[in-house]
């Protein structure tokens, strides 16, 4: 059986939002992600989108959300999209990535199975 400290140093080598934290700190300046949109290509380094991701988990928790909880996204591949991911990783969140090309029942009914606390979605999937 391993010692507690090693135990340790197992777990933390493997979660994500540690992995982005550490990716950060020795890479920072480092692009992380490359995106492209309707206004064109966009890119976020390492640093920044950790911090990103740290912002969002803390206004998640702001909103009521803990550990645990199921978080509904509704997204494109985009680097907000990876943000929240990053975020669930930290906060100890469920993702529960929704496909945006089901019909609006389908993604009703994943939701009421999912259980979800709450919704992150870009704005054209938002309701009127």
């Amino acid at each position: 059986m391993p010692s507690p400290a090693l135990e340790k140093n197992l777990i933390e080598r493997i979660a994500l939002g540690d992995m982005l934290r550490r990716r950060s700190r020795d890479s920072g300046n480092q692009t992380a992600i490359v995106g492209y949109n309707e206004h064109g290509r966009s890119t976020i380094t390492y640093q920044q989108l950790n911090q990103l991701s740290n912002q969002l988990v803390r206004g998640l928790r702001e909103q009521g959300l803990k550990q645990g909880d199921s978080l509904a996204l509704l997204a494109t591949n985009s680097i907000e999209f990876f943000a929240v991911l990053f975020a669930c990783y930290k906060g100890g969140f469920v993702a529960v990535p929704v496909n945006f090309l089901q019909a609006v029942g389908d993604i009703h009914y994943n939701l009421s199975k999912a259980n979800v606390k709450a919704v992150v979605c870009e704005p054209r999937f938002a309701p009127p």
